[in-house]
């Protein structure tokens, strides 16, 4: 009778047990369930970003025991503030050191972090229109990838974005050097370009310089330009500024000799610091791009307005 009854208890401990089982399996999964989905939620929120960017690998070459690498970015803000400033974060190697910033006002190093700051005049950018830097590394490293950690966007001195960019994606295509071009535009309205005082004022029109754009080359949707700027005046250049109507989806793959900016489907080219200068009676043929467009090249431009400045640092109108 005592063994029915202890066995009895066995059956009662064990049906407990399993149901106790059942309870915490259950529990365990619903809870589970709901953690992976506030997970899912707090990273959906993470990759709300408020810009893009895509780079070009310009050089990789070797000197000695370093290996070099030249990299321009293209940056897009697409938030609704009205930037004036902004600042990139590039994690590189530790062996890294600076060879040359361009479109830039400050590129310092702190241990991995390349951090670059804008020109002065590099500073406005929106959907509309691409802030463009170029840097040059060196390091011990074979294998470095461009590898941008945060770009962040500056309106009065604070911050508006702090925010993660989107996946670069690498833009192919050949593309030569980009240097910063100095003070050449206006000072009090960073990122505007050089625009005449009175162009209908004939008194500072010059019809003796010329830019002659050709198409040096073309391929599936891009086409290949070369610049030759002819100055056939009695003045001399010291800066210059062509805006070219190009398509509507249009991107540059690569661009030598000059800076250059797309807003609302107007390409700006303005001379680099060594490019800008075209003393009387020389020829520029320094300059070349490439555009990549959503028709098949090649693709034939139209130019819209060539300016300049001279050396009485006169604005100027060139036809």
């Amino acid at each position: 009778m005592k063994k029915n009854k202890y066995n009895g208890n066995i059956v009662i401990l064990i049906g407990i047990y399993f149901i106790c089982f059942i309870f915490i399996s259950t529990a365990y999964s619903f809870f589970s369930e709901k953690l992976d989905l506030v997970g899912i939620t707090g990273f959906s929120s993470d990759v709300i970003k408020e810009y893009n960017y895509d780079y070009i690998l310009q050089g990789k070459w070797q000197h000695e025991n370093y290996h070099y690498y030249q990299y321009t970015i293209n940056i897009t803000y697409t938030g609704t503030e009205m930037i004036d400033a902004w600042q990139m974060n590039v994690r590189v190697p530790m062996t890294t050191i600076i060879d040359g910033c361009f479109g830039a006002a400050e590129c310092t190093l702190s241990d991995t972090i390349l951090r670059i700051t804008n020109a002065h005049w590099n500073g406005n950018v929106s959907n509309e229109s691409i802030a463009t830097t170029s840097f040059i590394i060196k390091t011990t490293v074979s294998d470095y990838e461009l590898d941008i950690i945060s770009i962040n966007f500056y309106k009065n001195g604070t911050i508006v974005n702090p925010s993660n960019p989107d996946t670069g994606e690498e833009d192919t295509g050949n593309s030569g050097d980009n240097e910063e071009s100095g003070d050449q535009n206006d000072p009090e309205n960073p990122g505007s370009s050089i625009e005449p005082e009175n162009p209908d004022d004939d008194s500072n029109l010059i019809s003796d310089i010329y830019a002659d754009l050709s198409v040096k080359n073309y391929w599936d949707n891009t086409t290949q330009y070369d610049l030759k700027i002819t100055n056939n005046s009695n003045i001399d250049l010291v800066s210059w500024e062509l805006k070219y109507k190009v398509p509507e989806g249009t991107k540059v793959a690569g661009c030598w000799g000059a800076n250059y900016v797309i807003t609302e489907n107007i390409l700006t080219l303005t001379g680099l610091s060594w490019s800008q200068n075209i003393a009387a009676g020389t020829v520029n043929e320094s300059v070349g791009f490439q555009l990549t467009t959503v028709a098949t090249a090649p693709v034939t431009i139209e130019l819209d307005s060539f300016t300049g400045v001279n050396s009485n640092h006169e604005d100027v109108v060139i036809k």
